[in-house]
């Protein structure tokens, strides 16, 4: 298994969500990239399903 590397993570917020608000409801949708390693983690109040790549269905979507 590869080593996680902080700086391949991109982390974006829509609609209300901030760094620390709000913590219930929140919903993360984590994609990536086969061909850089980068990941990119999107949490807002619902699945960022624009993010998900229908055709390869091996992204992963939170909600808590």
């Amino acid at each position: 298994m590869d080593q996680f590397h902080a700086s391949k993570l991109y982390t974006m917020y829509l609609l209300a969500a901030n760094k620390s608000l709000p913590v219930n409801g929140r919903t993360y949708t984590l994609t990536h990239s086969a061909t850089t390693g980068e990941l990119f983690l999107t949490i807002a109040p619902y699945s960022n399903l624009n993010a998900i790549n229908v055709q390869i269905r091996d992204d992963t979507l939170l909600a808590f």
